[in-house]
């Protein structure tokens, strides 16, 4: 249920939305931020595509991805994720020989 706590323009450039569980939807048009602070979790469901565009995203959080993933880096750079610290694409391994043997799949 939403409140009036304040529906109104916080001043000429910032318009908040409160409602009654404490969750804010705050718009600063000077800063172009729009700020959303919930109190319970969010969910986002769409039947088609769902695309996130941004100069940089960060994720603080216990993160599950289900389905396949593609991680895409830029063109002029090895594509590579780096995982606790460690490339992916760039590490090495010590203690083997070269050759045409292969190693055991991860466990």
């Amino acid at each position: 249920m939403m409140s009036d706590v304040d529906n109104s323009p916080a001043d000429d450039h910032r318009y908040i939305k409160k409602f009654d569980d404490g969750t804010c939807i705050e718009y600063d048009s000077a800063a172009s931020l729009l700020d959303i602070s919930a109190v319970g979790s969010i969910q986002i469901v769409c039947d088609g595509d769902f695309n996130l565009t941004a100069a940089s995203a960060t994720i603080n959080a216990p993160t599950t991805i289900n389905g396949d993933t593609t991680i895409n880096g830029i063109a002029t750079i090895v594509k590579n994720a780096i995982i606790a610290g460690i490339s992916f694409i760039l590490h090495g391994h010590t203690g083997i020989e070269r050759g045409s043997s292969k190693t055991d799949k991860p466990s």
